[in-house]
């Protein structure tokens, strides 16, 4: 880690307020906007790296073949890298931002909707075509409306755990499969899930056994499982955890010839190493042969391009990979669990990086022939591909350890920090909210209920604080209905005194209500 200053501290509320894109330009500046899900940081090294290398060579052409194998090879790499994760691709494609890729996925899936005409009184077999669409919410609003627009949409609340309710799933997608549907969809599904993993608003992290379940249930009702994971490498992290991980051996890194990171334990004493050198040798020669053992189920990744459909790119291989690694974040990629290679997994790096200019993300399936056919036979009619220049900037970012590791590092601890003011203040200045902050992402949930129930602005929490405390905050209605009108989505990943001011501000004016 670069410092011991919250990196969060490095941003002032004046640089901010010079800011013309929609986080800052939207409101004046009387008001604190913490709504738009965008982090206020320094911009990651990597990125200032290549947004000059790109401006240098004036490359701002077409997506080709090689930004992909490049995209998909850095993110790869990243995920062994950051979560000791082996992710299971067999087919991954550049597309132009997440929800315009998944909305091309559901479509494809359950088939264009089926209207009935009253005018025709003899519609024979037509029928109104039943597809449709699950969600657990909360959820980001965007899963609601547009994917599951023309769509059936059957929402299932988290528990109040912020944990997944897998009976209550396995109950609904029951009843969607017998009820069966008169205008069966092309691909023979009926029914889709969106997961939101980590989830917004709240954070929540799927844990690997919980996964393993939600997959197993989608292939007994048979639903297309498609995962959102745009959020994924926000996961928080306290200063004291990443220094123990790094006394322990996090980021003592080695390259190979093959240029493949991998990571081993920290460096031992001359006479530690004299003592274990035997034993070395004999673990060398046992990862040699497991390695060997492994060979012909190695595990690869094959690309092909929207603009160049048809058209594969080289493999590449994660057998030189070690098998295990020292990390402090636990999140578990969908597609490195042997149990969900029926799902479709999106990434980005554009909440990662604080890029949502830059937001080209990569679509990919696993094992299942079903889903490497969709995503490969996708076309410009359906999607737009991705950016080069989105392509380039994230393959960089994702493969330049030295620099990335240490600043997504800083961004773990600064979030984490910032949770601690949110969580302080709250407690201490709105004690009756109640606050939902999952283990990941920047974003916090929060139940004003007790202030706003009763009151003439009752399930319209954020717009009453937007006008009377002059801080945004996303109404929480639109991630699942007016249930949730008296909660409210408040970014965090901002400078401490600005978090500090805000929460100041919706204090004195609750107090009033």
């Amino acid at each position: 880690m670069s410092s011991e200053k919250n990196i969060f501290a490095e941003v002032s509320q004046s640089d901010l307020s010079k800011r013309t894109s929609r986080k800052w330009g939207t409101y004046s500046r009387a008001t604190i906007p913490l709504s738009v899900a965008q982090m206020d940081v320094p911009t990651a090294p990597a990125i200032t790296t290549a947004l000059r290398d790109v401006v240098k060579s004036g490359d701002f052409g077409y997506l080709s073949r090689q930004d992909g194998q490049d995209y998909l090879n850095a993110y790869a790499q990243f995920a062994y890298r950051r979560w000791g994760a082996r992710v299971i691709v067999h087919e991954a494609r550049v597309f132009s931002d997440v929800i315009s890729a998944l909305r091309a996925v559901i479509v494809r899936t359950l088939g264009h909707r089926v209207q009935l005409d009253p005018s025709i009184t003899n519609q024979g077999e037509r029928a109104k075509f039943e597809g449709t669409v699950v969600a657990m919410t909360p959820v980001y609003p965007q899963f609601l409306n547009r994917l599951a627009a023309g769509y059936e949409l059957r929402t299932l609340d988290y528990l109040p755990n912020q944990h997944p309710d897998l009976k209550g799933l396995d109950h609904v997608l029951s009843q969607i499969a017998h009820r069966g549907t008169r205008a069966p969809s092309p691909t023979g599904y009926d029914c889709v899930l969106l997961i939101c993993s980590p989830n917004n608003p709240t954070g929540t992290m799927l844990s690997r056994a919980e996964m393993i379940q939600i997959a197993q249930i989608c292939e007994r009702w048979n639903v297309r499982m498609i995962v959102d994971e745009i959020y994924s490498p926000l996961e928080r992290i306290s200063r004291s955890k990443l220094e123990d991980a790094r006394d322990n051996g996090f980021e003592q890194k080695i390259t190979r010839d093959d240029g493949i990171p991998t990571i081993t334990p920290a460096s031992a004493s001359t006479s530690d190493q004299t003592a274990n050198q035997s034993g070395q040798i004999a673990e060398q020669a046992a990862e040699k042969e497991e390695s060997e053992k492994e060979e012909a189920a190695e595990e690869k990744i094959r690309l092909s391009l929207l603009n160049e459909p048809g058209v594969i790119g080289s493999d590449i291989s994660l057998t030189n990979l070690e098998r295990k690694i020292v990390t402090p974040y636990s999140f578990v990629p969908m597609l490195s669990l042997p149990q969900a290679q029926s799902a479709i997994v999106a990434f980005s790096v554009s909440k990662t990086f604080s890029v949502p200019s830059f937001r080209s993300c990569l679509l990919m399936a696993g094992e299942d022939p079903r889903c490497q056919d969709l995503i490969h036979n996708l076309t410009r009619l359906e999607v737009e591909d991705g950016s080069h220049v989105d392509a380039y900037l994230a393959a960089a970012a994702l493969s330049d350890s030295a620099t990335t590791d240490p600043w997504l590092d800083d961004v773990a601890v600064g979030l984490q920090e910032n949770e601690g003011i949110v969580r302080e203040a709250i407690a201490e200045k709105i004690p009756r909210a109640r606050l939902v902050i999952g283990p990941a992402s920047f974003l916090a949930w929060v139940d004003f209920s007790s202030y706003f129930t009763h009151t003439d602005v009752d399930r319209h929490a954020a717009e009453a604080i937007l006008e009377n405390a002059h801080v945004a905050l996303t109404p929480g209605d639109g991630f699942g209905g007016l249930q949730w009108g008296n909660w409210a989505r408040l970014n965090f990943a901002t400078n401490p005194h600005i978090l500090t001011e805000a929460i100041d501000r919706i204090a004195t004016y609750v107090r009033q209500l």
